[in-house]
């Protein structure tokens, strides 16, 4: 049984579920998802790890309010039970093949975007676990939609912040802010991680290029948009496609066609709106019909 042990909600439309789950919790590893069903009427949703406990037995999932299922996700109690529970999904990050003296020895660099963030902390979590604190450049639209920013300073060497309205740290896009920071360190980064948007990982993969770092693109908040009705999320990374679920969550961003990507990514998302316009158009039809129903009903009995 997959209980939920504590919800909390971080913002109007973030929550995070800590479940139980001995089994996921032991095998899981940085980088990778897990897909949730509430009920068993619900659909397949995937949800990112923002952290997990051996000792506890349980993992930690990021629900970001998007529609009526993801709401009904958010919404549900401490002791309730969800009907399905997969994981660990994906593969591993990159950095879980490295030796623990060669992270230590490398200076890492997170950027994170919203619900990125919850990916950044899984990973920096772990790294904090073997004596490696990277840095991270985190941002949000406004202060007040900032996640997990005690946590995230908690396991870095430096943070960063960047908004779009001024209200925290830098005012602007994370490229920007990016570019500053790499102008004025003396060592460069070994690598940077980048989750969020795909115009954010793009600008950040042009900017990093230009000093010679690589950049691994985290798609897990492409993949949690994509719906599952549709098939797979397929991109292109060096002319193959990939399956994202599968293959993914992460690639090598240079190896990535963004503008594929999100054309794909947008193609799903206006199937989806469709066919839930649709739907409602068959419950209001429904209902329309029940209503008329009622009434002849109501007649016939006067």
């Amino acid at each position: 049984m997959f209980t939920i042990i504590q919800r909390k909600k971080l913002t109007s439309t973030v929550t995070t579920l800590e479940v139980f789950t001995p089994r996921i919790a032991a095998a899981i590893l940085p980088g990778q998802y897990v897909s949730v069903k509430a009920t068993s009427k619900c659909p397949l949703l995937m949800l990112p790890v923002c952290g997990w406990s051996v000792a506890k037995g349980s993992i930690t999932l990021l629900v970001e309010v998007t529609d009526t299922h993801t709401r009904q996700l958010a919404n549900i109690g401490e002791i309730s039970i969800l009907h399905e529970l997969n994981g660990p999904l994906g593969q591993p990050s990159e950095l879980t093949l490295c030796h623990d003296r060669e992270l230590i020895n490398s200076r890492l660099l997170f950027v994170a975007d919203g619900i990125g963030a919850a990916i950044a902390l899984s990973q920096m979590k772990w790294l904090a676990d073997i004596g490696c604190r990277a840095d991270i450049l985190v941002s949000a639209t406004m202060k007040d939609e900032m996640l997990f920013s005690s946590e995230l300073e908690r396991v870095c060497d430096n943070i960063y912040y960047a908004t779009q309205d001024g209200s925290l740290g830098f005012h602007g896009p994370e490229a920007q802010l990016l570019e500053m920071l790499l102008n004025k360190e003396e060592k460069p980064y070994d690598l940077i991680i980048a989750a969020g948007p795909l115009p954010m990982m793009k600008a950040v993969t042009i900017t990093a290029n230009g000093y010679g770092i690589p950049v691994t693109a985290n798609l897990t908040p492409q993949l949690l948009e994509n719906d599952l009705q549709h098939g797979p999320f397929k991109i292109s990374a060096d002319g193959k496609m990939k399956n994202v679920a599968t293959e993914g969550p992460e690639f090598p961003a240079l190896s990535l066609d963004f503008e594929q990507a999100l054309s794909a990514l947008r193609m799903n998302l206006h199937v989806s709106a469709q066919q839930a316009v649709s739907s409602d158009n068959e419950d209001s039809k429904i209902l329309n019909l029940t209503n008329e129903s009622d009434k002849a009903f109501a007649m016939k009995q006067a």
